[in-house]
Order: C-alpha cells, then sequence, then structure tokens
C-alpha cells in the first residue's frame, strides 16, 4: 500500500493506530497516532508497548485526532485541489 489507505480507514473509524514512520504512512498518521521503524523489533515493541499502556482516555484522544486528520484526506478534497492545480496552469 503506497499511500496509506488502510491506515487512513481506521483512522476514520475512530481507532488509534500504530504505522511504519516510511513512505507515505508518516504523512498520513502525522501525530495522531504512533509512528515506529518497521526495520526495527526494538522500535515495534515499543510502538506495542505504547498502546498496550495507553489509558481509555490517552486512546480515546488519538482515535478522536485521526478521525479528524482522516477528513483531510477526502477524495472530494483531492479533486478539488487537483483540479485548482490544473486550473492554474492554464
Amino acid at each position: 500500500e503506497g499511500f496509506g489507505l488502510p491506515a487512513l480507514e481506521a483512522m476514520a473509524t475512530g481507532a488509534p493506530v500504530m504505522a511504519s514512520k516510511t513512505t507515505a504512512l508518516e504523512e498520513v498518521v502525522g501525530d495522531t497516532g504512533v509512528l515506529i521503524d518497521p526495520y526495527s523489533i526494538i522500535d515495534i515493541m515499543r510502538g506495542m508497548a505504547e498502546l498496550s499502556a495507553a489509558s481509555p482516555e490517552e486512546l480515546k484522544r488519538l482515535g478522536d485526532l485521526g478521525q479528524k486528520r482522516s477528513t483531510v484526506f477526502s477524495w472530494e478534497k483531492t479533486a478539488d485541489r487537483y483540479l485548482e492545480r490544473i486550473e492554474s496552469l492554464v
């Protein structure tokens, strides 16, 4: 998955997300989830421990932030920005 659609879909439901800090996932998730180095078992364990130890309030806070951030990446907004860019070139 090159763009991060699975993470975005999870964020839209309010689920806390742990994602790789490589590719587009770092931009998609931002500071609304736990970002890990996928090549470091220590960092993967850290991310899992961080989410496992989080309070229900912290998990809800992350979920709410992710849900809000997911609205930035709607197809409608993407299409609008794309059209604006094309029109600016004409």
